[in-house]
């Protein structure tokens, strides 16, 4: 019976494992959602498509605590510091004028408190988990690969071959605001350059350089640059 007892854990844990990971990666994946049945689709599709993934990941994670030591959260002062910033946040947005909307935000911009408790449990889900499967340059090489998918969205928007969404002349790719594609390309643009720096590959090494080069020269294009 023990063994028996065993090989059902161990098939949870599997199950458990894969679909934390896989949301974890699909998440990647959020610039690219767009929906455009929705009033904003640019933000309302990408912020739920980011918190059901999230909510996921989270059960997932938990259930993996508690089967598996090596999945349990590490003490860190930065944790430690995201968590009082939330906590603080929730006493903030209990005095404001609307809690409501400090709470739900609208649907316009999906933020409050409800995104900040679902970054929480993506900082903690992330961290534990991608650091258990020794899977964070795989993530961040699979997020490098959705942001490439959005340079060559912005170089065809340069061309003309693709519509710019809002405005005339300053691309957005599929985030739909200029200053949203440029914030997104200069994070990308330093772990680019981060992962670059430790890659023994050549090929993999000078292709991320390639790509931050190209990233960092997008974020000052726009159509008709002269």
């Amino acid at each position: 019976f023990p063994s028996h007892d065993n090989q059902v854990v161990s098939v949870i844990k599997n199950i458990l494992r894969w679909a934390a990971l896989g949301s974890l990666f699909l998440i990647t994946l959020t610039p690219l959602v767009v929906v455009d049945s929705y009033f904003f689709p640019f933000i309302t599709g990408k912020a739920l498509f980011f918190r059901i993934l999230v909510e996921i990941a989270v059960c997932a994670w938990v259930a993996l605590a508690f089967l598996d030591k090596e999945y349990r959260p590490r003490f860190s002062w930065i944790g430690a510091a995201v968590i009082c910033f939330v906590a603080w946040m929730f006493v903030a947005d209990l005095f404001a004028i609307n809690v409501a909307k400090a709470f739900w935000s609208n649907f316009e911009r999906m933020e409050g408190w409800v995104l900040l408790i679902h970054l929480l449990g993506f900082f903690f889900a992330a961290s534990s988990i991608l650091r258990a499967e020794k899977k964070w340059r795989a993530w961040f090489l699979t997020s490098l690969g959705v942001s490439l998918i959005l340079s060559v969205y912005s170089l065809l928007q340069l061309g003309g071959a693709l519509a710019i969404h809002q405005g005339s002349t300053r691309i957005d790719a599929t985030l739909g605001n200029s200053a949203y594609l440029a914030v997104y390309l200069l994070f990308s643009v330093f772990i680019a350059l981060w992962i670059a720096i430790s890659e023994k590959n050549l090929w993999l090494k000078w292709s991320l350089i390639v790509l931050a080069a190209l990233e960092a020269i997008l974020i000052f294009l726009y159509r008709d640059w002269e």
